[in-house]
């Protein structure tokens, strides 16, 4: 990971969503995620071409089971 501890939102508008997560996901908070065949959320890879946010939270903690909360940027959000 290019970033220590993750990406860390610093301002402008963003939203959260409430995604589902692959039955396999392992997603850590902070890191950024991506979406696969079936468009459910899995941790990005190296060879990712397209990022659709980044993980609120560990998949371990999620509020609704096999859902996780995604941050997802503007172009205004730095």
């Amino acid at each position: 990971m290019g970033y220590p501890g993750g990406f860390t939102y610093v301002s402008g508008p963003v939203k959260y969503v409430l995604s589902t997560l692959s039955s396999t996901a392992t997603v850590r908070a902070r890191n950024p995620v991506t979406l696969s065949d079936d468009r459910t959320v899995i941790e990005a890879a190296s060879d990712t071409s397209f990022i659709y946010g980044i993980a609120a939270h560990d998949a371990a903690d999620s509020i609704v089971a096999g859902r996780i909360l995604v941050e997802i940027p503007t172009p205004e959000t730095v």
